[in-house]
């Protein structure tokens, strides 16, 4: 292996570990919880906003895309964790 394709090989391996850390996916799934509720009960309408996609846009400068993309890592989530219990 040279030594490119060995320091490239560093640099991937050191960002799974990171993301492997159980407090990176403890938060991720967070985020991804706290969304789902806020969608389901309406919550963004307390802020003044009509709809979850404007809340979130407004609130968090996220788009709609990755907002359900957070929710559905955290169903995924949720469904693994039950599944191995």
């Amino acid at each position: 292996m040279d030594i490119l394709t060995k320091d490239r090989l560093g640099v991937l391996e050191a960002r799974i570990e990171k993301g492997l850390d159980p407090n990176v996916t403890k938060r991720f799934v967070a985020v991804g919880r706290s969304l789902a509720e806020i969608n389901k009960r309406e919550l963004y309408k307390e802020t003044g906003c009509t709809s979850f996609d404007r809340y979130v846009r407004q609130r968090w400068k996220m788009t709609h895309a990755m907002a359900y993309y957070f929710i559905a890592a955290y169903r995924r989530y949720r469904r693994l964790q039950d599944s191995l219990h």
